[in-house]
């Protein structure tokens, strides 16, 4: 979901920056901060722009262990076996994420945060 701060002014976060919430850990959003660190807030410090974009990943659960085909909030596909889910608190620092395992056997960790949709793959 994107939202923006309202609260004081921070070095790493200015008032009015809209940021994209990485994850919601117990009752803080988790947010990227200007030197590409994430920290977490409090959300009565931000407004709510759009929470459209928050994805659940409870309804692609049947996917796991199955090929899919990711499709990056970017444009860019990525296909192969989808092995692993990680919630942002084992994935910490980093966001929650998916590994796949493509064709080539390399693995490919997304940030679900980056994820516009996931299908399963014939």
């Amino acid at each position: 979901m994107k939202v923006k701060y309202i609260g004081v002014s921070l070095e790493d976060l200015p008032m009015g920056a809209v940021r994209e919430v990485l994850s919601i850990e117990g009752d803080f959003y988790r947010i990227m901060t200007e030197p590409d660190e994430t920290h977490l807030f409090p959300p009565e410090l931000f407004d709510v722009i759009d929470e459209s974009s928050t994805m659940d990943m409870a309804k692609y659960v049947g996917l796991l262990d199955r090929q899919v085909t990711v499709i990056c909030k970017d444009g860019i596909k990525v296909t192969g076996v989808w092995i692993d889910w990680t919630s942002e608190q084992d994935n910490e620092p980093d966001p929650e994420s998916i590994t796949l395992s493509c064709a080539d056997s390399s693995l490919i960790e997304i940030y679900v945060c980056e994820i516009r949709e996931i299908g399963a793959s014939p």
